[in-house]
Formats: C-alpha cells, sequence, structure tokens
C-alpha cells in the first residue's frame, strides 16, 4: 500500500494537486465499499457535491448583491444542505457523508472555479481511487500467494 500511495503523492506533486485529496479518495475508496462499482459511484456523488458547491458560492454571490454577505452565505448553505437531505432519499444517491466529503474537497482547496481547477480535483480523486483499486488488488495477490504457501 505504502508504495502505490507514495507513487500517486509522487505524481500530485508533479502536477501541483493536493494530496490531501488523494487521501480522502483512498479513505472514500475503503468506506464506502471497496470495489470499482462502489467507488464510481461515490466518485458520482462527490463530483455531484463538488457541482453543487460552486453552485452554492456563486448563490451566496448573487444573493450579497441584496444582503450583507454573511446571511447570504448562511442562505445559501442552508439551501444546499437542505437539499443533501432530500436527494439522499433516491435509493442510488443515498449516502450523506459522501455528499460532505465533497463538499469538504471544494471549499477546503481554495480553488476559484475554472476548468484547470475542476481538472485538478477530478485528477487527484482519480489518483486516490486508482491507489485504493491497485491496493485491493496486491492485497489479493499477497493473500493468494501466502495462503498457497
Amino acid at each position: 500500500m505504502g508504495l502505490i500511495t507514495v507513487i500517486a503523492a509522487f505524481i500530485a506533486l508533479q502536477f501541483d494537486l493536493y494530496i490531501w485529496m488523494i487521501f480522502i479518495a483512498l479513505c472514500s475508496y475503503y468506506l464506502f465499499g471497496s470495489t470499482p462499482k462502489a467507488a464510481l459511484l461515490t466518485f458520482t456523488q462527490q463530483i455531484i457535491a463538488i457541482t453543487l458547491a460552486i453552485v452554492c458560492h456563486f448563490s451566496a454571490i448573487g444573493l450579497s448583491n441584496y444582503m450583507d454577505g454573511m446571511p447570504a452565505l448562511l442562505i445559501s448553505i442552508f439551501v444546499l444542505t437542505a437539499g443533501l437531505f432530500f436527494v439522499t432519499k433516491f435509493k442510488i444517491l443515498n449516502k450523506l457523508t459522501i455528499y460532505f466529503t465533497g463538499l469538504i474537497i471544494w471549499f477546503a482547496s481554495g480553488y476559484e472555479f475554472s476548468i484547470e481547477a475542476s481538472i485538478k480535483i477530478i485528477t487527484a480523486l482519480t489518483l486516490g481511487y486508482m491507489c485504493g483499486w491497485l491496493n485491493m488488488i496486491v492485497d489479493g495477490w499477497i493473500d493468494k500467494r501466502t495462503k498457497t504457501s
């Protein structure tokens, strides 16, 4: 596991990506299913959450034309989190904690919305999920080798 994670961290440093995003994706891989299918669903929900966080950000900016900045932000956050509660009622998109990891990723990144920022986030998350997947493959390979010995 260590070698695969170090390689991912090295790649992240080469492309100016946040290593902590890789770790969040890696943790998400293990917390929400540890399979490629579960990872794809988790990744999708995190991307939806990041998109909603961007919408929340722009909504707060738009509302700040009509009120002070703080109430505008709080109203935007309220609408966002209330909406997430209802989205989790869909059978396939029902993990609220996954959405909050997506919100954390966006707001903690400090990025302003841009295509470049979006690509960096998606790349870092993809690296993290790939780490989890590769670690599971290596772990299975090691288990097979040690059981047959």
